[in-house]
């Protein structure tokens, strides 16, 4: 599975992607990231065995203006770290973020 594939310079080249947008656009931002992999292994008094693994993949990003009067979040989660779009959450991220400026 991709998740469990990951490398340092990978996952930089894939935050990067995420924060292009927000520096861009002179807004600040937080990049939340996590991933894990897990295996498990069941058997029961008989010997009949069960086994599985999995992944998870999580990215989100907040935005804010400058002004401190608009900010907009966005995320994905995922079971294949090869899924998430960063760009597609800094897009969305960034769009709510102008959206929320200067509220009524």
């Amino acid at each position: 599975m991709a998740t469990s594939r990951l490398v340092l310079d990978r996952r930089n080249n894939f935050v990067r992607g995420a924060h292009g947008g927000a520096s861009r656009d002179g807004l600040e931002f937080a990049n939340g990231m996590g991933v894990a992999a897990r295996s498990v292994l069941y058997m029961d008094k008989d010997g009949l065995k069960v086994s599985g693994r999995t992944t998870d993949a999580e990215m989100t990003l907040t935005a804010w203006n400058p002004e401190r009067n608009g900010s907009g979040w966005a995320g994905q989660a995922t079971r294949d770290w090869s899924k998430l779009k960063p760009t597609d959450i800094a897009a969305q991220c960034l769009e709510m973020t102008r959206r929320a400026a200067n509220p009524v």
